[in-house]
């Protein structure tokens, strides 16, 4: 996906506005609800991101650009794999009956044993991890990432400048507080824009290699299926 100048798409998106008295005043603006317009934009496949975070004294950061997760694995000191339960709230207000033991070589003569699941809940900030989860060390995580660049700007591909100048002039008739029927005009101009571009987003993470594992699956569901025939 081209990426579209970041500058660029600020002068366009003011543009839209007509004429300002102090154009710099609306620029400045302008930048910070594109953060607000990227938010509700969707998030390409091919940006999804995976890192490791330490966990320290039961809590695992969150990555400062996760915009969603999609899956969290957490490991001892060894990189052995420790299964876990998420649960909503921050700590367990029941017993726990579902438990298994769990052995893993810690080298030629050492074995540990973990009873699991672990229990993991998450807050605003962090993953937390319940107190029968002391052996974690550090967690693996998958997820969709707000798109910014190394000075931190978002990153505004060329299929979305349309939606982002429409949030940027329905945000400025709220601003001005213009009247009410062109302030729900402009929201509908941009939620009409904001559904093409996610459309667009996913269509172009919609590659052959989907096509043909989507076909396959459909397919195994066909008696005596043979894949030599399609």
């Amino acid at each position: 996906m081209k990426i579209a100048e970041f500058e660029e798409v600020i002068a366009e998106a003011v543009s839209t506005l007509g004429y300002l008295e102090d154009e710099e005043i609306a620029k400045n603006f302008a930048r910070q609800w594109v953060y607000g317009a990227k938010k509700k934009l969707a998030t390409s496949d091919q940006s999804i991101k995976v890192c490791e975070v330490p966990a320290k004294a039961l809590l695992i950061k969150k990555p400062t650009d996760m915009k969603q997760l999609i899956e969290i694995a957490l490991f001892d000191s060894a990189s052995n794999f420790i299964p876990h339960a998420f649960h909503t709230g921050n700590s367990r207000i029941y017993p726990n009956v579902d438990q298994y033991s769990y052995t893993t070589a810690q080298g030629t003569d050492e074995e540990t044993t973990y009873y699991l699941p672990v229990d993991l809940s998450e807050t605003d900030t962090s993953f937390t991890l319940g107190t029968n989860a002391t052996e974690v060390s550090y967690a693996l995580i998958r997820y969709y990432p707000l798109p910014i660049d190394k000075d931190n700007i978002p990153v505004v591909y060329d299929h979305e400048v349309d939606a982002v100048c429409a949030y940027v002039r329905w945000k400025w008739s709220q601003r001005k507080n213009q009247n009410q029927s062109e302030i729900r005009q402009n929201k509908l101009d941009f939620m009409h824009e904001c559904d093409w571009a996610i459309g667009k987003t996913k269509s172009l993470d919609f590659s052959n290699e989907v096509r043909k594992r989507i076909a396959m699956n459909f397919n195994r569901q066909i008696p005596n299926y043979n894949r030599s025939q399609f």
